[in-house]
Formats: C-alpha cells, structure tokens, sequence
C-alpha cells in the first residue's frame, strides 16, 4: 500500500486549462477533510477536463536533476 496524493488543481493535457478538483461536489464524505482528487501509484488516477471534456491521466513522473556543489 503506498500513498495517497490529494491533487486539487491540474493543468489539462490537452486545452490547457487549469482544472479546479478540490470542489466539494463530489458527494464524498470525506472531501472537506481532502480535497481533490486521490491518486495512488497502485492505481493512478484521471479526471475529464471541465472545459473541453477529454479524459486525462494523471501519472507521477521521477526526473534526475544535477545537484548544486556547496
């Protein structure tokens, strides 16, 4: 079991937009408690943008950076 990330805003992959997740409308009933939407690495997670309605995966990407010298 790992652990859960709570996303509440998200650019849209496609149009570009800026998605507000974290609305409480979700019928949830914990979503005042956490806000947005979960995801897991055991099973992602996605969400339909608001404005030009395609569906988007959301994935954690790792990246190598150059440390900086002390």
């Amino acid at each position: 079991m790992g652990d859960t990330y709570f996303i509440e805003k998200i650019n849209c992959a496609y149009c570009g937009k800026e998605n507000n997740l974290g609305k409480d409308d979700s019928g949830y009933e914990f979503a005042s408690l956490y806000p947005g939407i979960g995801w897991t690495s055991e099973h992602g997670a996605d969400f339909v943008c608001e404005f030009c309605k395609k569906r988007n995966e959301i994935k954690m990407e790792f990246r190598a950076v150059k440390t900086k010298k002390k």
